[in-house]
């Protein structure tokens, strides 16, 4: 297929891709943005240098991923961690949630999804560490000093991999916010 379309049409047209075709027709298809007209032999060694489709529908796919990054519009909900035997609340895991600033919101696994699939885990867990401790710091519950909270925080293990030393700004900006790191745990 050959379209000649705007570079405003491109992302529309990649997103309608990532809905007509499956993801093995997106991966065994190949695109190729080019100025070479139809009848150009350079056409056809373009077209064999082209990346699959799936690398650019992923992109387009996961466009909002790059606007929650850019403008950490994360937040966290807490789900209890109750011990049974007690019946009471012995922690909090805290659990990453995005919603973009058209309303559209996101679940965690939603956020992973694209953190992997773009490529960005190690961003997307820095940031998302470094917002939890925040949020942890702003809640009323951690401040509580008759009885102060638990949490749970989840890490990306892949992420601690790329850079170890995220851990070091972590550790330091719990020092910062005061939080008590025998109530931070991680997951």
């Amino acid at each position: 297929m050959y379209l000649t379309a705007t570079n405003q049409q491109l992302p529309d047209m990649f997103l309608q891709m990532s809905h007509m075709l499956s993801e093995m027709g997106q991966a065994g298809s190949r695109y190729c943005i080019t100025r070479s007209p139809l009848d150009s032999k350079t056409l056809l060694v373009e077209f064999l240098d082209a990346q699959s489709i799936s690398t650019i529908t992923s992109s387009a796919k996961h466009a909002w991923f790059l606007q929650v990054l850019a403008k950490q519009q994360l937040f966290f909900k807490y789900q209890p961690i109750f011990d049974l035997q007690r019946g009471q609340v012995i922690a909090y895991e805290c659990l990453a949630r995005a919603r973009t600033q058209d309303g559209r919101s996101f679940t965690g696994q939603q956020l992973v999804d694209a953190a992997t699939s773009m490529n960005l885990m190690r961003e997307f867990d820095d940031m998302a560490r470094s917002a939890c401790l925040q949020a942890i710091a702003q809640s009323s519950t951690s401040r509580n000093k008759q009885h102060p909270q638990t949490f749970f925080i989840n890490i990306l293990p892949n992420a601690i991999i790329q850079d170890p030393h995220s851990f070091e700004q972590n550790f330091q900006q719990i020092l910062n916010l005061g939080l008590a790191l025998n109530r931070l745990c991680s997951s």
